[in-house]
């Protein structure tokens, strides 16, 4: 049996496919039988992110066709459109049952597929509420009910005939044509504009919404009614029943697949509400107020499930501290931390130490993992020593390597990440700049899109929409080698102002003899629109201890260096 879903070439539909994908392999459906079809626009080609799905799965039929509809008015009309194009491209699938889905379906069981398949009977789920000839007609009216029918081909009175029976949103179908699939092409687009004409002359304006039919069901009422066209015998089965995502928790036992679509107000947070992840995946959103009540629970278990079979993505660091040392001045910095240490906890194996030096602790210790190292300090010096806490942290580290993250407000693209630890672990370099100096300021709406799809590749695409902030900045993110920066004095603690800190260290590490290698790329900076507590005194003596180092030749660098406190 084939498991068969078609949609457009949209992000939206990824991840929901990426779900149902891990679902149905956890439940033992082979994944030669699971079939996924993609419509894309033949002038944009196919979607990156559609082509990214079929490389990681090369053992799922995964196809693509291009649109070529004559009319896109009704958007779903793509499904039967593409699947008609599969079927001619793969005949023997004429001869074969389907089980034709959603792409937003998960099981919580499987049906009992092989009763099903003892007929030739079509099966299908309990969709009368929204189907039936009765809704139909105390909808819009028998006329339109009747122009609707005219168009497909059956009379009024065939499809009154079968109205206890009018199924759709999950098929189990049997020996299906393609001369089906282009009728049902066809006709759901005629429906849909007979149907949405209706609507229209009602008007907007109408508040009495009881008139208005949900017109984009189009193509159920297509597949229903050319079954009866065609003359197959077609039945609602118990075994297809769904549960929505805020139905109650109970159904997630009684019904074996949970369609988790519905009609959840914006704000509410018990219940997973599918139409917020349009622009990017769910998969790294807080879900703590989601209901254990309702069938949003297991979908979010799921979830959780699913972000733990991708562990196995993550890139081995583990021989690198990143080192964060902080004191939060708003809400939007401490949200910069967190943002970019979820990020890397997300794509790396790898230790993190994060140090808070304050009067008053603004990082709740419940906001990182075990795993992260986090010490909060009482500090009530105005000037804040980032110097000598970054000394601290690296002291507290255990590996080989050490990132430097400045102000945790840097993003830098994961290959960067790599390329420099890369060159350390392998070449004689001690330190590394891992970007060409670039620094380009993200704005609120693309942290905002980075923050839930966790997608540096959302920042790339849109580079030309960042102002730069530096063209020849070293700030931000710095990779070393322990040993050798430790060799180097560590960070210079006469120095409090982070500019002249962050140059002084690479120049004191040149003087002493080390290469220092920079990589080709940006670094994207995630703004506090604040500023460092630092007075003028402090920034000039910071520069003036910055100008001293570089005077110095290697012989009287170690010899001021042996003078540091240890």
């Amino acid at each position: 049996m084939i498991y068969l879903s078609a949609q457009p070439d949209e992000y939206y539909f990824i991840w929901q496919l990426q779900l149902q994908l891990f679902n149905f392999v956890q439940l033992g459906i082979p994944r030669e039988n699971i079939h996924i079809l993609i419509g894309y626009d033949h002038k944009r080609g196919l979607s990156k992110d559609f082509q990214a799905l079929i490389d990681e799965h090369p053992d799922v039929n995964i196809h693509a066709y291009s649109d070529t509809r004559k009319s896109k008015a009704y958007i779903p009309s793509i499904r039967p459109h593409i699947i008609a194009k599969h079927f001619l491209a793969f005949p023997e699938l004429q001869h074969e049952a389907l089980f034709y889905h959603d792409s937003d379906i998960l099981f919580s069981s499987l049906p009992d597929f092989r009763a099903l398949n003892e007929d030739e009977k079509w099966y299908c789920s309990d969709t009368r509420g929204y189907l039936s000839a009765e809704y139909i007609k105390s909808t819009i009216g028998i006329a339109v009910f009747c122009d609707a029918c005219a168009a497909v081909g059956v009379t009024p009175a065939m499809i009154e005939f079968h109205d206890d029976n009018a199924g759709g949103a999950q098929y189990l179908m049997k020996k299906v044509s393609v001369l089906f699939w282009e009728k049902v092409e066809r006709d759901c687009a005629d429906i849909f504009s007979i149907f949405e004409g209706s609507n229209d002359s009602i008007g907007f304006c109408n508040r009495q919404n009881d008139n208005r039919i949900q017109s984009w069901c189009a193509d159920m009422w297509a597949i229903w009614w050319n079954a009866i066209f065609f003359g197959i015998s077609f039945e609602i089965s118990k075994e297809l029943d769904f549960s929505w995502a805020g139905s109650p928790i109970r159904e997630w036992q009684s019904k074996k697949i949970l369609h988790y679509t519905g009609s959840a107000e914006k704000g509410d947070k018990t219940i997973f509400r599918k139409n917020n992840y349009i622009r990017y995946s769910p998969f790294h959103d807080d879900f703590s107020g989601i209901s254990k009540q309702n069938c949003s629970f297991p979908l979010i278990k799921l979830i959780e499930e699913f972000n733990q079979a991708q562990q196995h993505k993550r890139c081995d660091l583990t021989d690198v501290t990143f080192v964060f040392v902080t004191r939060i001045q708003s809400d939007v910095h401490l949200e910069n931390l967190l943002t970019v240490i979820k990020h890397l906890t997300l794509t790396y194996i790898t230790n993190m130490i994060v140090i808070e030096a304050d009067e008053k602790q603004m990082i709740s210790p419940e906001a990182f993992s075990e795993k992260i190292d986090y010490r909060f300090f009482y500090d009530e010096n105005p000037e804040f020593h980032l110097t000598r806490y970054n000394n601290l942290a690296v002291a507290r580290a255990n590996t080989e390597f050490i990132v430097l993250c400045d102000n945790a407000c840097a993003l830098l693209p994961d290959k960067q990440i790599m390329q420099g630890i890369s060159i350390l672990r392998s070449e004689n370099i001690s330190i590394v700049s891992p970007y060409e100096g670039y620094l380009l300021n993200v704005d609120i709406l693309l942290k905002m899109l980075f923050m839930y799809s966790q997608d540096l590749a959302l920042l790339e695409e849109n580079i030309n929409k960042l102002k730069t902030i530096s063209r020849r900045s070293y700030a931000g993110m710095i990779m070393v080698k322990k040993e050798d920066f430790l060799f180097s004095g560590g960070d210079n603690e006469n120095i409090v102002s982070p500019g002249p800190q962050v140059l002084e260290r690479i120049k004191r590490m040149q003087i002493l003899g080390f290469n220092l290698k920079r990589i080709p790329g940006n670094l994207y900076w995630l703004s506090t629109n604040t500023k460092e507590g630092h007075t003028p005194q402090a920034d000039d003596a910071s520069m003036l201890e910055y100008l001293k180092i570089c005077s110095f030749t290697r012989n009287e660098l170690v010899e001021y260096i042996e003078t540091w406190p240890q």
